[in-house]
């Protein structure tokens, strides 16, 4: 609003021009907050009409171009990975070290398997399994969902984002990360209607969101950020070390950083094969 109470752009009827703005006016103008500085939009979507984030919108073509289509993942089928994930301290030292067996179906968004140790985590969609020295452990379960989750992810990262009825992509940025010039796409899991609280009010939609950086020369992911609902706490992971397995590319190392671009945490894909699975697989300990 300018001087006399008008939206900047607009013009005043004849013989107004002069009459000062209400007073709520006055107070809305003064106290309207000039907006944020924000990343340059490439495309940008709504939760009501998204980006699509098939191959034929082109959102995410660039990358799986570079990585591979979720179809060729899927064509892999069983695949058994062997993960090492390695805790680092304040100054990078090593604090300690696990070796995980996962057992997945590339084929499907959700069926996993991973044992460490005596601990044996099993998934199949929504329903979840802990067990440990084989007897069953309902007590795991909250920690067996987070890691399966995690592992999950990382094992289908990013073809896992070209499947519309469980991702959305919000927008397109242009993003400098590490003094690089990258893209990057913001991206939702698709959640159920939210729920009515008081008449018109909803509650605040909660879900988990992820931001994949990518080369836009190469297509190739260079960063990863995700928020799950659970904890709200964002972590930030390096992708590097890209190797093919049949037809599809792998990030072979993964670093979680802080703020300072310390590592805290490596996830190493040591070693991954095909495996003949079926559904005893994700339903037994």
């Amino acid at each position: 609003f300018n001087s006399f109470g008008w939206p900047v752009g607009g013009r005043a009827p004849a013989g107004e021009r002069s009459r000062r703005a209400p007073a709520t006016q006055r107070r809305r103008a003064v106290a309207a907050p000039a907006p944020a500085a924000e990343p340059k939009l490439l495309a940008e979507g709504t939760r009501a009409r998204p980006l699509p984030s098939g191959m034929r919108s082109g959102a995410l073509t660039e990358v799986f171009r570079a990585t591979g289509t979720p179809g060729q993942l899927a064509h892999l089928g069983g695949v058994v990975a062997t993960w090492k994930l390695t805790v680092h301290g304040a100054t990078g030292e090593v604090l300690g070290e696990r070796t995980y067996v996962h057992v997945a179906d590339s084929a499907a968004a959700d069926r996993d398997r991973i044992t460490y140790g005596d601990r044996v985590f099993v998934r199949d969609g929504a329903r979840v399994l802990a067990g440990r020295g084989g007897i069953r452990w309902e007590s795991l379960d909250p920690m067996a969902r987070r890691e399966l989750e995690l592992f999950g992810l990382h094992l289908r990262l990013p073809w896992c984002y070209g499947a519309g009825d469980r991702y959305v992509v919000l927008r397109q940025e242009a993003a400098s990360r590490r003094g690089e010039e990258l893209r990057g796409l913001l991206i939702e899991r698709r959640v159920a209607a939210e729920t009515e609280v008081i008449g018109l009010q909803r509650a605040a939609r909660r879900c988990d969101e992820f931001r994949l950086f990518y080369d836009p020369q190469t297509g190739v992911p260079r960063e990863l950020e995700h928020r799950f609902t659970e904890h709200r706490t964002r972590r930030r992971v390096l992708l590097d070390d890209w190797r093919e397995f049949e037809g599809v590319r792998f990030p072979a190392r993964r670093v979680y950083v802080d703020g300072q671009l310390q590592p805290t945490t490596t996830l190493e894909l040591m070693d991954l094969r095909r495996r003949r699975v079926d559904a005893r697989d994700f339903r037994l300990l």
